[in-house]
């Protein structure tokens, strides 16, 4: 029996006008009816939409064309914050309104209302700018998120904004192509408005909204004639993971799944279990900015196939408008094979083929220097992105100005997680959770946390292209599996320590003995990083000796290669 649309999801302006009406039966005056409104509708509406049922009737922003999607609709959008300080605005909640053959005064509720909407026969608006009856307005600017997986997307099928009877204006275009941070991508984005006691969401974070949608004007300098596609935002939750999981795997099926993850992860470089090995480590670390349980960790790999000469000048001579990022134009057939098997456990991944024409022509960082607001860049990504470069792909030439900024704004983000704002007089850093990953014929560019280089008979597997058949199935469980890895407890036990900082000790006595570079504290630090996430990867919570001689054995073998 299909189930019925509840009353919220289909007309929210009527549900809302109802709440306060209920809210004035309860209560002496409509000004306290109105505040009390104001405060209850986001858990009004949270307990709807916490309704499984309730929420699957709601409409998904990023499946709809805005051009044809009425007024008052109630809408959800996952999306990411590209401008936490659009604008700040004062919003009337209420009117006041007399009635012409009573005299009777009351305050209507105007909050979320339609903004054509007329007055009620036989009442006449007695006073629409009483200043006691302004609610304290958050306006945000939020966009798909970048680079989100094919996995992860509702729909691939999204009517897109650019027809004929188009509502969007062609400074909203602007701002709409500018404030986006993959060039020429399709992309749904919208103004949302808090009101009242609104959340402190920060730029780059990711979050879930549900609202109404409408087109409406903001207080932001020099488009203050201009209408923007706004949602009015009722419920709204962070999304720190991008996705909601569904975990169905007990503890010793999780750890089964590992042992899958890396023949998959193998299969899709060559079969080079030590770089597989590296790839998975990578795939479950986190920032250590963010004080989550995995450390912070970026890995490049030397040696993978380059393109043909021609291909290489092609993308000098002709530039895509999207530059490749995030398409296989740019890059090798192997490697864009790899992209393809990474992407399908990743909730989101950015692959950069970098160019010379990307590196001088296109931002890399967020700035907001122009009267416009902040402009979006390149690296503007939500938390959780893998961000593959590929350097293989790029040729020789000459690095302009802002081509030298990018490659030293992309270098701060693999080495330090963090990524600067250019604002009028100064840039701010802010920390940002991505997954940095370089790949290169030769030795890199870009530095990395660890450097390990491909094996000549895995360059040889990936060209030919021989994949091992893995199903949907097992691709579900790798994602939980490296989900769960993520968020597992880690501890070191004080005699594995002690033992660790005698070994530590002793190799530097060694190495000033045969006068060899001695080990730093930053070479003790990644082998630490590498233990703990390769314990981790176990799903064990504590560093065991075993795990911890398989680091040395590890980090020897890769730098035999290297």
């Amino acid at each position: 029996m299909p189930s019925t649309t509840h009353p919220s999801v289909l007309d929210p302006r009527t549900f809302i006008q109802e709440i306060y009406e209920e809210e004035r039966k309860n209560v002496q005056n409509d000004k306290s009816a109105a505040q009390n409104t104001i405060k209850n509708i986001p858990q009004k509406f949270m307990e709807i939409l916490n309704n499984e049922t309730n929420c699957k009737q709601v409409i998904n922003y990023e499946d709809v064309n805005i051009n044809s999607l009425a007024s008052g609709k109630l809408v959800r959008f996952e999306c990411m914050i590209q401008d936490p300080n659009l604008a700040k605005e004062m919003q009337m909640y209420a009117i006041e309104l007399r009635n012409k053959t009573s005299r009777e005064q009351k305050l209507d509720f105007v909050l979320y209302s339609d903004q054509t909407q007329k007055v009620p026969d036989n009442w006449v608006v007695e006073n629409d700018h009483n200043f006691s009856h302004v609610v304290d307005t958050e306006v945000m600017y939020a966009i798909s998120i970048p680079g989100r997986t094919s996995w992860l997307k509702t729909s691939n099928s999204r009517v897109t904004d650019d027809t004929e009877t188009s509502k969007m204006s062609e400074e909203f275009k602007t701002q709409k192509k500018t404030r986006y941070p993959l060039p020429s991508a399709d992309h749904s984005s919208a103004v949302l408005k808090f009101y009242g006691n609104f959340p402190s969401f920060k730029a780059n974070e990711t979050i879930e909204v549900y609202g109404i949608f409408d087109w409406m004007y903001c207080c932001t300098e020099g488009m203050d004639n201009v209408l923007w596609p706004t949602i009015q935002v009722l419920y709204s939750k962070p999304l720190p993971a991008l996705y909601k999981p569904n975990p169905v795997m007990d503890k010793d099926s999780l750890v089964r799944t590992r042992t899958k993850c890396l023949q998959y992860i193998s299969e899709s470089i060559g079969k080079d279990e030590l770089v597989a090995t590296y790839l998975l480590l990578l795939l479950i670390s986190r920032s250590s900015s963010t004080n989550e349980k995995a450390g912070k960790l970026s890995v490049g790999i030397t040696g993978v196939p380059q393109l043909s000469p021609s291909g290489l000048d092609q993308i000098v001579k002709a530039p895509l408008p999207t530059f490749g990022i995030c398409s296989s134009s740019y890059h090798h057939l192997s490697v864009n094979n790899l992209l393809l098997k990474l992407e399908k456990l990743v909730p989101a991944m950015v692959s950069v083929p970098l160019s010379i024409p990307l590196l001088n022509q296109y931002p890399f960082q967020p700035n907001a220097e122009s009267e416009y607001g902040l402009r979006s860049g390149l690296l503007q990504m939500a938390p959780h992105t893998l961000l593959v470069v590929d350097e293989s792909s790029l040729n020789e030439g000459t690095l302009l100005e802002q081509g030298v900024r990018n490659i030293s704004a992309i270098q701060k983000l693999c080495s330090d997680q963090k990524l600067g704002f250019i604002y009028p007089y100064q840039q701010i850093e802010v920390d940002l959770d991505v997954k940095s990953l370089v790949l290169s014929f030769k030795r890199p560019i870009l530095k990395t946390d660890i450097l390990v280089g491909l094996s000549e008979s895995a360059v040889e597997v990936m060209e030919s292209m021989h994949f091992e058949n893995f199903g949907e199935k097992d691709v579900c469980e790798m994602r939980e599996y490296l989900r769960e890895a993520c968020f597992t407890n880690f501890s070191i036990p004080e005699s594995l320590s002690t033992i660790i900082s005698e070994e530590y000790a002793e190799s530097r006595k060694k190495a000033h003995e045969n006068k060899e570079k001695l080990p730093t504290q930053s070479d003790l630090f990644l082998k630490l990083t590498i233990a703990r996430l390769l314990s981790l990867s176990k799903l064990e919570p504590i560093l065991s000796k075993e795990t911890w001689d398989e680091v040395m054995q590890l980090e020897g073998e890769r730098m035999s290669r290297v």
